[in-house]
């Protein structure tokens, strides 16, 4: 979403679906600012037709693009008053007056505009306050981070939109065994002992939270980030500290942003809809252990 829509979203109740699912950790970044060329809009019975307008630097790109037209008993009439990011298409018998959508939604579907949709990552951030009670939506209420990439963005970016992508996190504990192992270090009853250990420990929702928020961080190392760039994992830090205590092995975040067709990249990681930030927590001498958890 763009930092505009947040208190319409948080107004209309746009969170509220995600109360047993909280949004917990949230990415601020950028990318080129796209507008319609109002000027550009065809209508027909068959399709509409109309150009994007990308702007880069001081250039403005024009990029061309073709929907089907929904109600072919009939056509349109557009209204797309600046700042050209919403066009409102009317069809004459519809008695709710049409529908207005956004520019981005219509650039999702076209296969030209997606290398001008990568998001260029800033800054990943976390929320969770006491006992879950706050999520990334209460956290960017107020951020002084938030409201310094966008002062930023007036002042040194007038060609790119700042937005934010808000997650939720669905995490597994995965256990595999080596089965090619050949030098058994433990008895099979201090293995089981061992394992069972593990899958009792409860991975609170904080700790995961924790994890993601560092392990992204130190992936995508992004520019207004200052902890985890370079020092994720490491065993003596309080937040993940249990995790070395039980003996885990490697921590993962997979994201996929192919749903909102948009790629993600930063400074260091190229841009792409799949991406896996995967660090180990044990030396590869101490990883080749029969158990890896």
């Amino acid at each position: 979403m763009h930092p505009g829509d947040f208190e319409r979203m948080r107004l209309f109740g746009g969170f509220d679906e995600f109360k047993n699912d909280p949004l917990r950790i949230y990415i601020i970044g950028r990318g080129p600012r796209i507008s319609y060329d109002p000027s550009g809009f065809k209508t027909t019975v068959e399709d509409i037709q109309g150009l994007f307008r990308v702007q880069c630097h001081e250039e403005y790109r024009r990029v061309p693009f073709t929907i089907e037209n929904r109600f072919p008993e009939s056509t349109p009439t557009i209204e797309c008053p600046y700042p050209h990011t919403f066009a409102t298409f009317r069809w004459p018998h519809l008695q709710n007056g049409g529908a207005s959508v956004h520019v981005t939604q219509f650039a999702r579907q076209s296969d030209e505009m997606r290398k001008y949709l990568a998001f260029e990552i800033l800054y990943i951030g976390k929320a969770y306050g006491t006992d879950g009670s706050r999520s990334a939506p209460d956290r960017l209420e107020s951020h002084s981070t938030l409201q310094r990439i966008q002062a930023e963005a007036s002042a040194n970016w007038p060609d790119m939109d700042v937005w934010l992508i808000l997650w939720s996190l669905n995490s597994r504990l995965i256990a595999c065994i080596d089965g090619q192992a050949t030098e058994c270090r433990l008895s099979e009853t201090d293995n089981d002992s061992h394992v069972a250990n593990l899958l009792s420990q409860n991975i609170s929702e904080q700790l995961e939270t924790d994890l993601a928020e560092a392990a992204l961080i130190r992936y995508f190392q992004p520019s207004f980030n200052k902890q985890f760039k370079e020092t994720f994992p490491q065993p003596e830090h309080q937040s993940y500290s249990k995790c070395y205590e039980w003996d885990l092995s490697e921590i993962v975040v997979e994201l996929n942003t192919e749903e909102l067709g948009s790629m993600l990249r930063s400074g260091v990681v190229p841009a792409a809809y799949h991406h896996m930030a995967r660090y180990s927590l044990r030396s590869e001498e101490e990883r080749s252990a029969l158990f890896e958890l």
